[in-house]
């Protein structure tokens, strides 16, 4: 009974070991399965994060020529954008000049991006007012000609191309009048013709030759004019009455009675005319007057102190201000010359252009 109730217990306790450890193992298994599962969530949610942050940084920019630039913006600088690409190689930097105002504009919520950005984007005028406080009135502008005018038809299409048609007709009227002062022609004429035909007639008088034309247009003939380098010719000397000359009128010799001796009678003072040298003139259209020509023909008055055969002589300049007389040129340049008139006890300096010479006379202080 002792042998048989003892089996039994411990068959029962067999059981109940059994059974304790197949309970061990289900809940074992039930813990194992717990953390598995955790797992594979977390795991899940870590992908799903990586993938919506790589969606949310990578972006498509446009270019000003049509490009489109998709990957993800990591490089900011001077030189400016390098975008990281989706096979994980990178974009070589595209200047900030080159993307459009929408990619700025985009790009200026990025904090590292910002300060490069800003320079380019092109605010509007309502952006500008907002930021100046100044708001920018209308302006009226011209109107534009539309269809086909051509120049002439915008020239005369409003009042600002009328005043350039009038300036450069009153340009050619001045350009006339240089021309007929250059070649020594009645500048009446020469302005009238311009007046007809500007700018067309100054080029065709100062192409054809000045003896063709000198007639016509009221200038002076060049053989008409004294040659520049003239001898002076000697005065005869004058008969006093009473005085017995060297020879007849016919241009014998005289036959003094034998014993007298011709001795030479002096001539009164008031019977005497002074011998002056003839007057030097020349003329625009003959010669150009020019700064090479005064220091040749006029060096001698260019001297501060004039040397003895100039002291006596003066020059008259004819000009289109009027008429100077001096005997001293202080000063010689490209465009001008300055000389010295007398203006009362003292003198004063006055600049005379080359162009508007048209007669320059050396002449004898006493010659009027």
């Amino acid at each position: 009974m002792t042998l048989r109730h003892g089996v039994s217990r411990g068959g029962a306790v067999s059981d109940l070991a059994r059974a304790g450890v197949d309970h061990q193992k289900a809940f074992a298994a039930q813990l194992g399965s717990l953390p598995s599962e955790a797992m594979k969530q977390r795991l899940m949610i870590m992908l799903m994060g990586v993938w919506l942050s790589g969606h949310l940084w990578a972006a498509s920019y446009t270019a000003t020529d049509g490009r489109d630039l998709s990957g993800e913006p990591i490089g900011f600088s001077n030189k400016g954008l390098v975008m990281k690409l989706g096979d994980g190689s990178y974009s070589p930097a595209t200047p900030w000049a080159q993307l459009s105002q929408e990619t700025l504009k985009a790009l200026k919520e990025n904090p590292k991006a910002r300060r490069f950005v800003e320079p380019f984007i092109q605010l509007s005028v309502a952006e500008r007012e907002s930021l100046s406080g100044l708001k920018l009135p209308e302006v009226s502008r011209l109107d534009r000609p539309t269809g086909k005018v051509g120049i002439f038809g915008m020239l005369f299409s409003s009042g600002l191309g009328w005043f350039l048609v009038l300036l450069v007709y009153l340009a050619s009227l001045f350009a006339a009048y240089e021309v007929a002062l250059y070649r020594a022609y009645s500048p009446q004429v020469v302005c009238g013709l311009a007046a007809v035909l500007p700018w067309i007639s100054q080029a065709v008088l100062l192409a054809i030759p000045r003896a063709a034309l000198v007639g016509a247009l009221g200038g002076k003939a060049a053989d008409a004019l004294p040659p520049l380098d003239a001898p002076v010719e000697a005065a005869t000397e004058p008969s006093v009455p009473g005085e017995v000359p060297p020879a007849g009128l016919s241009g014998e010799p005289v036959v003094l009675p034998p014993g007298e001796v011709f001795e030479d009678v002096p001539v009164p003072a008031e019977a005497q005319s002074p011998l002056l040298p003839d007057t030097v003139t020349y003329s625009r259209g003959v010669v150009t007057f020019n700064r090479r020509f005064f220091e040749s023909k006029t060096a001698k008055f260019a001297k501060l102190v004039p040397p003895e055969d100039a002291r006596d002589f003066v020059l008259l300049f004819r000009t289109s201000r009027g008429n100077y007389t001096t005997n001293h040129i202080s000063k010689l340049d490209q465009g001008e010359l300055f000389i010295s008139v007398p203006k009362g006890n003292a003198s004063e300096s006055v600049k005379i252009p080359y162009l508007e010479i048209y007669e320059v006379q050396v002449k004898h202080k006493d010659v009027a």
